[in-house]
């Protein structure tokens, strides 16, 4: 049997391993690992860029607290100002300048009552009560300054108190973080590199099919196997050939080339009942 019409596939696929196909599927190959390492070197310096934009944050999140704290102690300070100027204004201005005129007066009083007591001791009737008169108008002057004092409007009660900053109060409530945190998404850089991007489709070797009426025969040599119920054969990849043969219940495999008879393999099968 000649096949002419037919390609052997040995001829097709002979040197494939340096044909241009198999090295263009090598490279695309070699492209695939490229570009995994890519995508791994993006996705790591991701985590790292992650990592310190977490210290950044860290860092708001601190440098906001210093913020705060900051404002806090100075409207504190600004508030302890005014409690101590609001202290010293009321103390100056209502207590203690009275404090001072009362004692000026309690020292006048004193003097009175040395008085009585040298008149008492020594004054004579008649100077006694001219002294008396005196004295009553001083005591009356000073009673009607005494009442005057409690009359007036400074003569209240000062206390300080303290209204907090309704914000304030409620900061706890309205303020419940420093700000959000929260994951932007942004397209990545990464470019995958394609060879068929830049050159045609890699094209593998091209088999022309035929029909089976296209198909030539010639015989070119008779092969003698030596028995008798030959059923099948095929042609092997070495260029040899196995021929079956099926009588009493055995199967002969016979490997012969194009020359000779190369060996002989008898196989026996169980009884099949017809």
């Amino acid at each position: 049997m000649e096949c002419l019409d037919f390609d052997k596939l040995v001829n097709i696929t002979q040197n494939v391993k340096f044909s241009n196909a198999f090295y263009e599927i090598e490279q695309s190959v070699a492209e695939l690992s490229d570009n995994i390492h890519r995508i791994q070197y993006n996705r790591e310096n991701n985590l790292k860029r992650l990592t310190e934009m977490k210290k950044q944050v860290e860092e708001a999140i601190k440098q906001t607290r210093i913020t705060i704290n900051k404002h806090l102690e100075k409207i504190q300070d600004d508030r302890m100002t005014k409690l101590n100027a609001t202290e010293e204004q009321e103390k100056k201005k209502t207590i203690i300048e009275l404090l001072d005129l009362l004692k000026e007066k309690e020292s006048e009083i004193i003097e009175y009552q040395k008085n009585i007591e040298n008149i008492k001791k020594h004054a004579t009737d008649i100077q006694t009560f001219i002294s008396m008169k005196e004295l009553e108008k001083n005591v009356s002057s000073n009673d009607e300054f005494l009442q005057s004092v409690i009359d007036s409007g400074n003569f209240k009660d000062r206390e300080l108190s303290y209204n907090t900053n309704a914000a304030m109060q409620d900061l706890a409530n309205r303020i419940k973080n420093f700000g959000e945190v929260k994951i932007e998404t942004k397209p990545c850089d990464v470019v995958l590199t394609r060879r068929k991007d830049k050159q045609a489709q890699i094209m593998l070797p091209h088999i022309v099919s035929k029909s089976v009426a296209e198909v030539n025969l010639k015989q070119l040599k008779t092969i003698k196997t030596r028995e008798n119920s030959t059923y099948g054969c095929c042609m092997l990849p070495d260029g040899k050939m196995a021929f079956t043969d099926h009588v009493k219940n055995t199967v002969n495999l016979l490997f012969v080339t194009l020359q000779h008879l190369v060996t002989k393999f008898t196989i026996e099968i169980p009884n099949e009942t017809p």
